[in-house]
């Protein structure tokens, strides 16, 4: 539940930062489209039936509000310096680019020159830029988005015009691959398939974990992280025979850095963009330049992939591998039996929630290094 708040908290925060840079450009006599009053109703409809104004500025999304309060101000000032003879329009478009399968969250109209600037905002609650998270997922839905075309949530193509399927659908996936002419590695992807039932096995029905043991759950995580990474990276090396260059290109789009869309990341104390900062411009260059070398290495349960420049790294990108327990023990500390409503019966402290449990998956993180970047500007 926590996360879920979290989770809104942040995207209340997305529609509260298009009204509130409408208000900086109104104040500057600068706005050209909506009113800022108008955007600000349409983000007290959205947070209306998401969040509370309580749980908004003072409990779970207050940081996340302070950083828009703290950085949008330099943005906005660096946004009309570098661009003097323009007005600006600011748009959420976030429904928008995610049906075209884009990351923007909202867009930046200028008069002058009349162009847009598609922007991707990330909003950490974090002291400052370092390591950060850009996406989530399975291992087996990290590895699809090498080669598949996303079409929806879980769902793929292998080509824009073939069958749309589910990506749970193991014979659907199976006979994709076999049409994409990638059936070599699905022996591997089988064995994906069973650390998934592995899983269920060992953590949602065995007596192991009725009970939480965290030593021994982590011990377990890292083992099957190390499996996962292992299968995962002969398959990487696979697609990369198959396909030249689609690790890199898959990769590049996961960092937010591919050029393709804006960024404005958001911590505590700093923040970066690519609209206005030279800096940042010039490492989505870098980046997209083929004479920028890109490696990818196995170590343990992370598959970690750099950008480099006449030998030296400027850009990381760690891909751990390991296991979301999504909730699936009681976490509350309490004496005796507790009734839990959802799973409708007596529980334990650290005691498997049968229904929630069956919910625990396979998970991976995207963290990108961002540190030597953040460290110019300081």
């Amino acid at each position: 539940m926590a996360e879920t708040k979290k989770k809104l908290a942040q995207d209340i925060c997305e529609v509260l930062a298009v009204a509130m840079l409408a208000q900086l450009a109104e104040a500057d006599g600068r706005l050209a489209g909506r009113r800022a009053t108008l955007l600000m109703q349409d983000f007290d409809d959205y947070r209306r039936d998401r969040l509370s104004e309580s749980e908004l500025y003072y409990g779970v999304g207050k940081q996340y509000v302070s950083n828009l309060r703290t950085h949008l101000p330099t943005f906005y000032r660096a946004l009309a310096s570098k661009f003097e003879s323009a007005n600006f329009s600011f748009e959420n478009v976030e429904i928008k680019k995610r049906n075209e399968k884009k990351k923007a969250d909202f867009a930046i109209h200028l008069t002058s020159p009349k162009t847009t600037f598609f922007v991707s905002l990330k909003n950490y609650d974090v002291p400052k830029l370092g390591r950060v998270q850009v996406s989530s997922g399975t291992f087996n839905s990290f590895i699809n988005n090498f080669v598949l075309v996303p079409d929806g949530i879980g769902m793929y193509r292998i080509t824009e015009s073939s069958p749309r399927f589910r990506g749970s659908d193991v014979k659907a996936r199976d006979e994709a691959f076999e049409l994409g002419g990638l059936g070599g590695c699905l022996s591997l992807f089988h064995k994906l398939d069973a650390i998934n039932e592995t899983i269920k096995e060992r953590f949602v029905y065995s007596e192991e974990f009725a009970f939480l043991d965290e030593g021994k759950f982590d011990h377990a995580r890292k083992e099957i992280g190390d499996v996962g990474s292992s299968i995962a990276f002969e398959i990487l090396n696979y697609f990369e025979e198959q396909r030249p260059g689609s690790i890199r290109k898959r990769i590049t789009s996961m960092s937010g850095l591919d050029g393709d869309e804006e960024i404005l990341f958001l911590a505590n104390s700093n923040f970066i963009d690519s609209v206005t900062s030279e800096l940042v411009s010039n490492l989505v260059s870098q980046i997209r330049d083929p004479k920028t070398t890109f490696d990818y290495e196995l170590r343990q349960q992370s598959i970690d992939f750099a950008f480099a420049v006449d030998g030296a790294n400027v850009l990381s990108v760690n891909i751990p591998f390991t296991i979301n327990k999504n909730g699936a023990w009681m976490s509350d500390v309490y004496e005796g039996d507790r009734f839990h409503k959802k799973e409708n019966m007596f529980l334990r402290t650290a005691q498997r929630r049968p229904k929630k449990s069956k919910e625990l998956a396979t998970s991976i993180n995207t963290y990108v290094d961002l540190s030597k970047l953040t460290s110019m500007f300081e």
